[in-house]
């Protein structure tokens, strides 16, 4: 059915509700909803893994459907739509590893150490840079464990919030997790069959102005931090009679702890370790292929994908002269990459036979019958707030999955393009940080040896500002539309 065709059945379900009792759309669209809700409880109750739902359901889905002779058909067109996303996927990922294998962000890691010193306020301003910097390669586990061990000695010895530094390093991650190569929009583009370029390009305003608002986040909670240690130590001076307390708060900003490449404590790893002699000569030249290449993603001379791939061939080659070290490399990198991969080529059997059978569709018209038709111009605005609480309450997989393609199918009724519903689904990507259904929550709350709900009330008004934020810039600068209809 074409674009044209689908708006005409649109507007007839909203003025004759009789049209909706058409047998094929209302099968269709019923089997979709059931089938979504079957995935959403099966993942959110753990009773199955992501890649063997998105494979299963839809399948049965279709059989129910009477498609069974088309869904081999179904399934190859899903994978052939999804195969450049796997692609970038893949040479992405370990682009970025073999980068911080080599040591190039070790003089960033050191100078924001530096820079952070004993002054609560530097010590959250680094927080930030740090995450942000550590965070490109998308791993949010990996960043949490650096993060933690450079900072929170700095943090304990200063007696500043854990929960503050938690927060920092949740929030910073979702700022960074809208590359292309990150969860949400790896999720998105998969799920709406087009390319991450299309999501990510647009939206990288809105990501810069959440990095530059996370600064001003981590100089409001360092002031406070400051005012509050400074306001301990002036109280219990006064218990004393003396003004000053042998350990206190003021003898730790009066004498800062040396930090740098050292250990920060006897049971943390080294932040910065020592590099091989030729990947210290060769630091520039991976400067310069990294400058290179992020060039070369933002003006789209190549497909992402293509160029990650010529990217990590050059830098592996450089990097690693003997064939046996570079297949040592690939398969060390195995463990991050193949979950991924196998979650895209699950999520093209799911996308293809969702969309060859027609369910998506139907579940998109049913959608639009049931909202009001003024909504349609804010259609985007309105995907932006749904997802912040759907995100909040939803896996990722559940929810790109499950609810955006249906969000998708009925935004094109009123004008919307995949890519414009896919960047407005996004935009809750800080609140959905601060989920319990995020596993790296609780590594992190492990790590710092805080609580889930400490975290959550000190970090979730910041992440919906910061989510509202995204949305404002998106919507002022047109990546997402305020009036399609």
């Amino acid at each position: 059915m074409s674009e044209t065709d689908s708006v005409a059945v649109a507007n007839l379900l909203w003025h004759d509700p009789s049209t909706f009792q058409r047998r094929e759309i209302l099968v269709l669209a019923f089997l979709g909803f059931a089938m979504v809700i079957v995935f959403i409880v099966l993942i959110m109750t753990g009773r199955m893994s992501p890649v063997a739902a998105l494979i299963v359901l839809p399948l049965s889905a279709g059989l129910l459907a009477g498609q069974a002779a088309d869904l081999g058909g179904f399934v190859v067109d899903g994978i052939e739509s999804l195969a450049q996303t796997a692609l970038l996927l893949v040479f992405a990922i370990m682009y970025f590893s073999l980068m911080i294998d080599v040591g190039l962000f070790d003089p960033v890691v050191s100078a924001i150490l530096r820079f952070s010193r004993a002054d609560p306020v530097r010590i959250a301003i680094g927080t930030v840079a740090l995450t942000l910097v550590v965070s490109l390669d998308g791993d949010g586990s990996s960043t949490i464990l650096i993060v933690a061990a450079a900072f929170l000695a700095l943090y304990d010895r200063l007696g500043m919030s854990r929960v503050v530094l938690g927060v920092l390093i949740m929030l910073s991650i979702a700022c960074t997790n809208i590359t292309p190569w990150g969860g949400p929009v790896t999720r998105a583009a998969a799920a709406l069959q087009v390319d991450p370029a299309e999501i990510f390009l647009p939206m990288v305003p809105s990501m810069a102005a959440a990095a530059v608002a996370m600064f001003g986040l981590a100089y409001v909670l360092g002031r406070r931090e400051r005012a509050r240690l400074q306001s301990s130590a002036r109280t219990a001076g006064a218990r004393t009679g003396t003004g000053v307390v042998a350990g206190s708060a003021s003898d730790a900003l009066a004498a800062p702890p040396a930090v740098g490449t050292q250990r920060l404590s006897r049971d943390t790893p080294e932040i910065v370790p020592e590099r091989a002699v030729r990947h210290r000569r060769l630091f520039w030249f991976n400067v310069a292929l990294t400058v290179t290449l992020m060039a070369a993603v933002v003006l789209e001379v190549w497909p992402l994908g293509v160029l990650f791939a010529v990217a990590f061939a050059i830098a592996l080659v450089v990097n690693h002269r003997s064939p046996k070290e570079q297949a040592a490399q690939i398969t060390g990198y195995a463990p991050a990459v193949i979950p991924v991969v196998s979650l895209i080529f699950a999520a093209a059997v799911f996308v293809g036979v969702l969309s060859g059978t027609g369910m998506i569709e139907a579940m998109g018209l049913a959608l639009v019958a049931a909202l009001p038709q003024s909504w349609g111009a804010g259609f985007g605005v309105l995907v932006g707030l749904l997802s912040l609480p759907l995100k909040f309450v939803l896996s990722n997989d559940a929810y790109y999955f499950g609810v955006v393609p249906v969000l998708a199918e009925a935004g094109a009724v009123h004008g919307l393009t995949p890519s414009e519903v896919g960047r407005a689904a996004i935009i809750a990507g800080p609140v959905h940080v601060l989920s319990p259904l995020v596993p790296a929550l609780y590594l992190l709350v492990g790590r710092l040896d805080i609580t889930l709900g400490e975290l959550q009330r000190k970090g979730l008004p910041w992440a919906v500002a910061l989510s509202v934020l995204m949305l404002a810039v998106a919507l002022a600068l047109g990546a997402i539309p305020i009036g399609a209809s």
